[in-house]
């Protein structure tokens, strides 16, 4: 994704993780720098994303008008919620969004909201009478 907008990482920054410091050697391999803050604190940057993606996808939760099935649709309400906030200027992208920074296009809104109800119907006659969920 990166390269198709010809764009390069070339450092990264982190909490001190196992999981991130075991791959130092790969990632230089690609040129990569990986840096990590001190163990016990805290990349308050990450931190306050990680925060407002909570925020936003309770609020998502809260706009529904019935309960999301537990453990369904979570993957789904993650990339909404993280499409919307890439698609929202903020005080580090100042009047352009994030992913227009990135890939230098406007934001498409989406034409349903997420947990928009709907019908969806199968046009295959072996599964006549079936509708979508």
């Amino acid at each position: 994704v990166y390269n198709s907008h010809r764009h390069q990482v070339k450092h990264i920054v982190s909490d001190d993780e196992s999981s991130f410091t075991a791959h130092i050697t790969a990632l230089a391999r690609l040129g990569i720098q990986l840096t990590s803050t001190p163990a016990g604190l805290h990349n308050k940057r990450a931190e306050r994303y990680i925060q407002t993606f909570k925020n936003r996808r309770e609020a998502m939760l809260a706009t529904l008008q019935y309960q999301l099935p537990e453990g369904k649709l979570e993957h789904e309400l993650a990339l909404a919620v993280a499409r919307a906030m890439n698609a929202t200027c903020n005080t580090a992208s100042g009047k352009r969004s994030p992913y227009e920074l990135f890939s230098g296009k406007k934001p498409m809104l989406p034409k349903h909201v997420f947990g928009q109800p709907g019908i969806c119907y199968n046009p295959n006659p072996a599964n006549r009478g079936s509708h979508g969920q």
